[in-house]
């Protein structure tokens, strides 16, 4: 069997950790199959450099779409009716597209009904679905918006598929006309598990890792910062991420904070920041994670660290499944709070514990296990 994986939105490094592991996860999954991947080129470079050996065909395709939407979703229109072209004139079993916009499955929903390709088409949404927390402000874009895109009917050889059971229980509620398959998000650990500490993790001079790459409000990070080192001065506080936000606020934080970065970072340098810290500080907007996987949480269960997090749906969701990953509060105020009084003891007594259950849920998360439900999605 043939099957061809197409990347139509990511460049650079984005995303490229997932596609990586999602292409390991379809050969895992279909041995046999040749496999080929259309991605930009320099997206190309960072996925193969992250891949185990496989038999693999690599081609760099062109993604500068064209900015007016109408413009936009006409060109993408054109790029997925080419590779639904290839795919039935080669004999293509499958087509997996490994991230889409609202036009891309607003394409592939016209274009499937009538097209002569009777394969499976899978896609898989990313941060397009959280484009269902809010509609855009100009109405005359709401034709080419998700919420247009998952409204329409899907056509019976489309599958949709959701990264984790918090994104699926919520779009299938929203969206129950619409069919929907989950997997868990696979991930490639190339770091090392080792095993946890007998004695807990001592709290004296404990650096803390913010995780992502940091925009929207910083004000309340600083507030917390503040907050913990009004306390506990010693604490350092490293920037694993980078900052996507300029002006002030990006200064005030930069000033508290030790290698404050503007620009993404390699992957190397990223994994040794984050080996770096006692701690990972995870800032979500609690309705993001609704529909959107992060795989922040996967990042930490790599190396393992554990995490200081506000609740949202997706952190429950690890939670209940693989036990507490580390400390989780309702609130920046009440972080803070608990942060400090855990920082204060001459020791973490939950430390080691976080540390095996991190270590535990990686497993779930391998491309060959991914591949057992990902087999089953395909030839259901």
């Amino acid at each position: 069997m043939r099957i061809l994986i197409v990347e139509p939105q990511c460049q650079g490094f984005e995303h490229a950790r997932f596609n990586s592991a999602l292409l390991a996860t379809i050969a895992q999954a279909f041995p046999s199959a040749q496999l080929t991947f259309w991605a930009e080129a320099q997206h190309l470079s960072e996925v193969t450099q992250l891949l185990p050996p496989l038999p693999l065909s690599a081609q760099p395709i062109d993604i500068s779409w064209p900015a007016p939407l109408r413009q936009r979703c006409e060109a993408e229109t054109r790029f997925c009716e080419h590779a639904l072209d290839l795919a039935a004139a080669t004999s293509i079993g499958i087509v997996v597209f490994s991230s889409v916009s609202s036009l891309t499955l607003l394409a592939l929903k016209h274009l499937l009904p009538s097209h002569p390709y009777r394969g499976s088409v899978v896609a898989v949404p990313h941060g397009v679905l959280a484009g269902l927390l809010h509609r855009p402000k100009r109405v005359w874009n709401w034709p080419f918006d998700i919420h247009t895109a998952l409204r329409r009917p899907t056509p019976q050889n489309l599958i949709l598929v959701a990264l984790t059971q918090t994104i699926y229980s919520h779009i299938t509620a929203r969206f129950d006309a619409t069919p929907w398959w989950q997997i868990d998000h696979p991930y490639i650990f190339d770091h090392p598990v080792t095993e946890p500490p007998i004695v807990n993790r001592r709290t004296e001079n404990v650096k803390i890792g913010l995780m992502g790459a940091l925009r929207n409000n910083l004000t309340p990070i600083i507030a917390l910062i503040d907050r913990i080192h009004s306390e506990l001065p010693g604490i350092e506080f490293i920037q694993i991420g980078h900052l996507r936000q300029t002006g002030r606020p990006a200064d005030l934080l930069s000033k508290r904070i030790s290698n404050p970065a503007v620009s993404p970072i390699s992957s190397s340098e990223y994994i040794r920041r984050l080996v770096s810290v006692d701690y990972a500080l995870c800032i979500h907007e609690p309705d993001h994670h609704r529909f959107v996987a992060s795989a922040t949480f996967l990042d930490l269960m790599n190396v393992p660290k554990p995490a200081l997090s506000i609740s949202t749906p997706l952190s429950r969701e690890y939670d209940r499944r693989f036990g507490d990953r580390g400390y989780t509060c309702a609130s920046l105020e009440e972080l803070a709070s608990h942060t400090i009084q855990v920082l204060k003891q001459k020791a973490d007594p939950q430390y080691t514990a976080f540390l095996r259950n991190l270590s535990f849920a990686r497993r779930h998360f391998c491309p060959d296990v991914v591949a057992e439900t990902l087999r089953q999605v395909l030839t259901h």
